[in-house]
């Protein structure tokens, strides 16, 4: 008996708002359902309407397709972003500009030919192509105009420095990255598109960390307020039912949050363990509340990190501390079951 999805998982290309649960209906539970409302002789016509629209796959199911699509959209993001700047050095910034510039161009006209002809996910891909290589054009404008002798912050870092070094002159590709990237989205509305926005959003919090306090402890401020900036974007779009959306934003505001983390003073390793733990089951709850996975998983391994510090440097010696520890592990199974019992709707789902 082939189950169908209800009516509120049907809609294809469109995310369920928080609250919304996804549910599966059998043939007899339909019957039994029409039967009990005394529609039972609608039973076969529902049934096959929802087979019919259930047979089209929303626009982010795992199908081989999809597979190639994404598979194909990644390698080409890669190869335009970080190995376009690996022969930088040997073109200049004249010619780098030139190539740069008719790659961007070449993207965005595939995207709108992939768009005109109903392709919506490969046209957003190579949108999201088109948008990994502002920072390539970005860098060689820059280098033409304001540049010329190096970056404002005196250090003459080439393009392939981008992605390798911290540096407060890179945050204005980055800003130029995060525009790109917004303008694309409301273009193709495709919510890979955000992830070169999560890229962009966690090194601007290094580089912006460097710019403005170069060479102190306080740089993970900044990196604090870019990672809250994200996190807050996450939960607004969560809000407007983008959940897809939503999680690269989240992704993008844990990786700023855990950089502001480890730029904590080193001295005190003991404050940074314990802050370490209590921001891992933070991020659980908060797994709980969003129903998302990316939140458990930086929690879990938060929340460990401070647990293994309590276990070997400070109760290494202690029989009480692994009890503890397992009773802790029993709890988090028993209200993962809990929360299993409470249905589909209360499951993370990104």
């Amino acid at each position: 008996m082939r189950p169908v999805p209800g009516p509120a998982a049907s809609a294809p290309g469109k995310e369920l708002a928080p609250g919304r649960a996804r549910i599966t209906i059998t043939r007899g539970a339909l019957e039994r359902a029409l039967e009990r409302a005394g529609s039972h002789g609608l039973a076969e016509v529902v049934w096959d309407e929802l087979a019919t629209t259930s047979a089209v796959p929303p626009r982010d199911a795992v199908t081989l397709q999809s597979v190639a699509w994404y598979g194909g959209g990644t390698v080409a993001l890669v190869a335009m972003s970080i190995f376009l700047g690996t022969g930088w050095s040997d073109n200049g910034p004249g010619l780098g500009l030139g190539i740069a510039l008719t790659y961007l161009v070449a993207f965005v006209a595939l995207a709108e030919v992939f768009r005109r002809r109903g392709h919506p996910v490969p046209a957003g891909l190579m949108g999201t192509v088109a948008v990994g290589l502002v920072p390539a054009v970005t860098y060689a404008v820059l280098s033409l105009t304001v540049w010329p002798g190096g970056q404002p912050t005196g250090t003459p870092l080439e393009y392939p420095d981008f992605y390798a070094y911290i540096s407060g002159g890179w945050v204005v590709l980055e800003v130029a990255v995060l525009v790109a990237s917004v303008l694309a989205w409301l273009r193709y509305r495709l919510s890979f598109i955000l992830a070169p926005l999560m890229v962009a959003g966690w090194f601007a919090s290094m580089d912006l960390a460097e710019a403005m306090a170069p060479g102190t402890t306080a740089d993970n401020v900044a990196s604090a307020a870019v990672s809250l900036t994200l996190l807050g974007g996450g939960w607004f779009l969560d809000r407007l039912a983008l959940r897809g959306e939503a999680f690269w934003l989240h992704l993008g505001g844990l990786l700023s949050g855990y950089y502001a983390l480890v730029t904590l003073d080193g001295d005190r390793v003991g404050t940074f363990m314990a802050v370490t733990g209590v921001l891992g089951a933070l991020a659980i709850t908060a797994a709980l509340v969003l129903r998302r996975r990316v939140y458990l998983v930086f929690g879990a391994s938060w929340l460990f990190t401070g647990l293994g510090y309590l276990a070997f440097e400070v109760f290494g010696g202690s029989l009480l501390f692994p009890l503890a520890l397992a009773l802790l592990g029993v709890g988090l199974v028993v209200g993962g079951v809990k929360l299993d019992k409470l249905g589909p709707g209360s499951r993370a789902d990104g």
